[in-house]
């Protein structure tokens, strides 16, 4: 029997997140957020990718009520901000890629190319990240720069799963390591009918130890569990 899934509202649908009570502003209308312990402090802080950068904005408040700082951009080892090449797109992903414990930051180069780099975390886990410069090429995204990086299958390895403006979803398995250079098998196609912005997740949101995936689909979002 499948479980039942139930969420607690915190803040209604039109309320705007701030940070240090002004509106959290992007600078296009693609934006990506991730949660993320940045300072392992036991709160999740917020990141934002949007206007060609990823922007961190520290939970100063609580675990229970959030308080966002003003944002800063993410920099790589040398200090330069990590960028997406593009000021429309800034779609990024947090997954420890080698198996180091600590996460590294994938970001898809949205210049016309999407590939997808890898900016390795090179500090102990646990500790604020610090990404590598340079940067590691992974593969190109075939359809655009909408992904997500997570386990699929379970073998600790990193797995890439890819959406599309319109033609559905694909999976590429972990393969190898050689060095800094991280192989995937072929395309496994997951889904082909759905339209329009079609904005994967890879998460175990109902907590049973299986990856599912969460489809963004424009306005709606769409939970398919791995049975």
């Amino acid at each position: 029997m499948a479980p039942t899934l139930s969420f607690k509202t915190f803040i209604n649908h039109s309320t705007v997140v701030d940070a240090c009570n002004f509106p959290i502003q992007t600078t296009s209308d693609q934006r990506v957020p991730r949660l993320f312990d940045w300072d392992n402090d036991g709160k999740l802080d917020l990141l934002v990718g949007s206007g060609n950068f990823i922007w961190l904005h520290r939970n100063v408040g609580t675990t229970t009520v959030p308080s966002f700082a003003f944002g800063v951009k993410v920099l790589d080892s040398i200090g330069n901000a990590i960028s997406s090449g593009d000021a429309g797109w800034t779609t990024f992903a947090l997954f420890d890629m080698n198996g180091d414990g600590a996460k590294d930051v994938v970001v898809a180069v949205t210049d016309g190319s999407f590939s997808l780099i890898w900016y390795k975390n090179t500090a102990t886990a646990g500790s604020i990240p610090v990404f590598s410069a340079p940067h590691y090429s992974l593969f190109t995204l075939p359809l655009g720069p909408r992904f997500d990086v997570g386990d699929w299958n379970g073998d600790g390895k990193p797995d890439i799963i890819t959406g599309s403006s319109c033609g559905g979803s694909s999976l590429y398995l972990y393969n190898s390591t050689i060095g800094d250079k991280i192989m995937f098998n072929d395309e496994i196609q997951l889904f082909t009918e759905t339209c329009y912005n079609w904005y994967p997740r890879l998460i175990d949101i109902t907590y049973d130890g299986v990856t599912d995936i969460v489809r963004g689909i424009n306005s709606t979002g769409v939970i398919s569990r791995t049975t």
